[in-house]
């Protein structure tokens, strides 16, 4: 969550344009089926400017009727996903094994329009 604050001040002073981030993947894991990417979600939600930031991660105004849910058949994950968060590693993505890269991010309905490129 610094890294998105960071990169979303750096935004404002640099064309995101000429800007590449490299984002964390080392704590993506598959929850219900589904690979979720927290870092590459959180800087998305970030720049799109619909973090909920008294968390630092998911999005705003999140309910997570789902979650509850799943945990009737599943373990508990190690952090929550919302209802609106869940919607983000089943959208189509256009990469192998639902990996949501660079590639995909131009679809994600939070991406900003100055949004930089990223990379995991």
């Amino acid at each position: 969550m610094g890294a998105a604050k960071f990169i979303r001040g750096l935004v404002r002073r640099i064309d995101p344009e000429r800007l590449t981030v490299v984002v964390n993947t080392g704590d993506d894991e598959t929850f219900y089926g589904l690979h979720v990417s927290p870092d590459i979600d959180t800087l998305t939600y970030t720049l799109a400017g619909v973090v909920n930031r008294a968390q630092g991660w998911g999005l705003d105004d999140e309910s997570f009727n789902v979650l509850r849910a799943l945990e009737r058949f599943y373990p508990k994950p190690w952090f929550a996903l919302g209802d609106r968060d869940l919607a983000t590693p089943t959208a189509p993505s256009g990469c192998a094994a639902g990996y949501r890269s660079a590639a995909s991010q131009p679809k994600s309905p939070a991406r900003s329009p100055s949004s930089p490129k990223s990379c995991p």
